[in-house]
């Protein structure tokens, strides 16, 4: 129990610290999550499957932080230095060389790698269905309050940020972060997981006898309790989603949940005796979004027209062009990851325009990576998609009832990843640390065995079919 406890601090510190996206913060939650990994990673799984992802995560973490360390490295007549490194020695004389052009930036941002650690963590502490599930919860309650949070902090004072002044985005709610695109990101994660425990719970419970013993509470059976929460909460997670006004963050939740209801209403399994169940099921859930869809567009009507004035942002296609020739440039080993910033200025085309006349992110993830660890983070990024798409595939075929884990597994991971397309959210430390916590979770649900565990203790659910359960 204390482990969790500590485990559940981990997720909350980010948002005292702006997501902890300083090296001190960083730090800290490393050092918690290193020896929190060393008390519990040397208990085994429960499970062979469990234990081959955990595995997986290990070796990733592993390849890119003695890929960093090698880059860092600085030799005399090193034969992988960078090409800059030449110049420099034809200027100041002498010096050691690296494959890095800034080795000790690569040498510090290891640790940026900890929410791989954590995803292990998370499986060893989460390690059977229950768990994990009360681990999904948590992660949805803990976004909701966070949005509610911020929604007061923004009506109240709009131009703070945490307990300080704002200084960027003014107009737009940023949250516990200092950028509204990243705020999003948070808040679409959790409008994914409120979601998907929402089209569970729906399973077994009636809107129409939960709005009629809404005002009564003491009425209300426990599956009824779940899943007025978890209406409340996406509530939350949604209107400080449109107040952000991000439009990258938008986008890609409004095609996540397209997939998230699919998701939920498809397979062979649910054409089975459950089928006449999970059809109306899904259209109430449909019916929720819905009309959390259009509480995004009465709030967030800045963001809206932002997509249709400015459908194509000029300055980080630029960018992206720009990145890209510095990709080819230093293909296959890469500039040095973490190097970005004193390598794009080399690339910048005079028509990138950026905050302040800066660009010190390339604004896409997969382009920064690429350019930072050349072929290694591509390989990395492969086996690690590979891996969790086996995993929550898996599960979407094996799991019938507890269907929705590998639906938000594989919603998360579709919306973080188009994002990632135009901004930089997942390198922000508190969004990859939930995500890692989440998709721990979804994982546990999708390869653990068959347990005896329920998560609504409910009479309704006891009036369900033997053959819904999975």
């Amino acid at each position: 129990m204390g482990m969790r406890a500590v485990f559940f601090l981990v997720l909350v510190f980010p948002m005292l610290t702006f997501g902890a996206v300083d090296f001190e913060p960083l730090a800290v939650i490393t050092m918690v999550v290193a020896v929190s990994a060393a008390i519990m990673c040397w208990r085994p799984f429960p499970y062979p499957r469990l234990s081959f992802i955990s595995g997986v995560a290990l070796v990733c973490l592993v390849v890119l932080a003695l890929t960093q360390y090698g880059q860092s490295l600085r030799l005399l007549d090193n034969p992988w230095e960078h090409p800059a490194w030449s110049y420099i020695r034809s200027l100041v004389g002498p010096v050691e060389g690296a494959l890095s052009v800034t080795p000790e930036q690569t040498k510090a941002d290891i640790i940026v790698w900890s929410p791989l650690l954590t995803f292990v963590v998370a499986l060893h502490l989460f390690n059977c269905r229950g768990e994990a599930f009360l681990l999904l919860s948590i992660l949805s309650y803990l976004v909701a309050a966070m949005a509610a949070i911020s929604l007061c902090q923004f009506l109240l004072a709009p131009m703070t940020v945490g307990f300080e002044t704002k200084t960027a985005y003014i107009g737009s709610l940023t949250g516990f972060y200092i950028n509204r695109n990243s705020a999003g990101t948070y808040f679409g994660i959790g409008i994914v997981i409120n979601a998907g425990l929402l089209g569970f719970y729906l399973q077994s419970s009636s809107l129409r006898a939960l709005a009629s013993k809404v005002l009564n509470p003491g009425r209300l059976t426990n599956v009824e309790k779940a899943t007025f929460y978890m209406i409340v909460g996406l509530l939350m997670d949604v209107l400080a989603l449109a107040a952000t006004q991000s439009r990258g963050a938008t986008a890609s939740v409004f095609i996540g949940l397209i997939c998230l209801v699919w998701l939920l209403n498809g397979g062979k399994r649910r054409r089975r005796r459950s089928a006449p169940r999970s059809i109306p099921r899904g259209w109430r859930l449909a019916l929720i979004v819905s009309l959390m869809s259009t509480a995004t567009v009465v709030v967030a009507q800045e963001a809206i027209y932002r997509m249709g004035a400015q459908s194509v942002d000029q300055a980080r296609l630029c960018t992206f062009s720009s990145t890209a020739q510095a990709v080819r440039d230093n293909w296959p080993l890469g500039s040095g990851f973490g190097s970005f910033p004193d390598v794009f200025p080399a690339y910048r085309s005079p028509q990138c325009s950026g905050i302040e006349g800066v660009w010190d992110a390339a604004h896409n993830s997969y382009l920064e990576g690429a350019l930072g660890m050349g072929i290694v983070f591509v390989v990395v990024l492969g086996v690690a998609l590979t891996a969790l798409g086996w995993a929550l595939v898996t599960g979407l075929l094996e799991r019938s009832r507890y269907r929705f884990a590998p639906v938000i597994g594989l919603t998360s991971l579709l919306v973080v990843a188009l994002h990632s397309l135009v901004d930089f959210s997942l390198q922000i430390p508190g969004n990859a640390l939930l995500l890692a916590a989440l998709l721990a979770g979804c994982v546990t649900i999708s390869l653990g065995e068959r347990p005896s565990f329920d998560p609504i203790a409910d009479t309704a659910m006891q009036r369900r079919p033997a053959a819904d359960q999975s």
